[in-house]
């Protein structure tokens, strides 16, 4: 086998990456963008524009990499022609200093990883604060959720396998592990009709859940299946089969 010889000559200064700064409120990318860091600096919310592969034929798969430099928000857009997908439709980076991937999946597809959690919708980020961010514990039969809203990083911590909830003074209310979750506040569950329980299947056995317009009192119901038609509130429990009081 003869030698091969490569024309021109690879140099080490030739793999360097490329940081390419922008301060505008949009920029389309271009060849050299291939393989490289974009910062998107401005005050103000911008732009990113992925070219179609006519104008700038990116060899596929193509790696390009996005930053929120500034504090405006960052939305990654398509040009004519291309599709830009991002988990949940979400295009904006919206957090400075964040960065994201942009994946060619085909001449005129691609894949935006990385996006953080979107801030519009529930609030502000500031600094290291969250603010009236909230996190939200569904049933697993998917008909009841409950929301707690954590105002500030500090009150919400992470440990291996556990994750805890604080008051605004410190205080620890909620601690969830891999086996438990120890409550050590009031745990309020909301009220619901007897209409409005769900099946009281194996799904739910042992599930326990409150009333507001059972037929008897609990004293008079209690171990029985409950039944609608009056305006007592009561605890009730699934058995596996029926709804009862107690």
């Amino acid at each position: 086998m003869s030698d091969l010889t490569l024309s021109p000559a690879p140099t080490i200064g030739s793999l360097a990456p490329f940081v390419n700064t922008q301060a505008g409120a949009s920029y389309t990318g271009v060849s050299a963008d291939r393989n490289a860091l974009v910062r998107m600096n401005n005050a103000g919310a911008n732009t990113f524009t992925i070219p179609p592969n006519s104008s700038v034929p990116y060899p596929v798969p193509a790696v390009i990499y996005v930053e929120q430099a500034g504090a405006g928000a960052t939305t990654i857009a398509g040009g004519a022609g291309v599709t830009v997908n991002g988990v949940g439709g979400s295009l904006t980076i919206g957090a400075q200093f964040a960065t994201v991937t942009l994946l060619q999946v085909a001449a005129d597809t691609w894949v935006v990883t990385g996006i953080p959690f979107n801030t519009a919708a529930t609030g502000p980020l500031t600094g290291t604060t969250l603010d009236y961010r909230t996190l939200t514990l569904h049933s697993p039969n998917g008909l009841y959720s409950s929301t707690i809203l954590v105002s500030d990083l500090a009150h919400l911590t992470f440990a291996q396998d556990t994750m805890r909830f604080n008051s605004a003074g410190g205080t620890q209310y909620m601690q969830l592990d891999g086996n438990a979750a120890n409550v050590f506040t009031p745990l309020v569950t909301v009220p619901v009709h007897v209409s409005q329980l769900p099946a009281a299947g194996a799904g739910n056995y042992g599930g326990r859940m409150f009333v507001d317009d059972a037929l008897t009192t609990l004293v008079l119901g209690l171990g029985t299946t409950v039944a609608a038609g009056g305006a007592n509130k009561v605890p009730v429990y699934s058995d596996a089969v029926t709804w009862k009081y107690g």
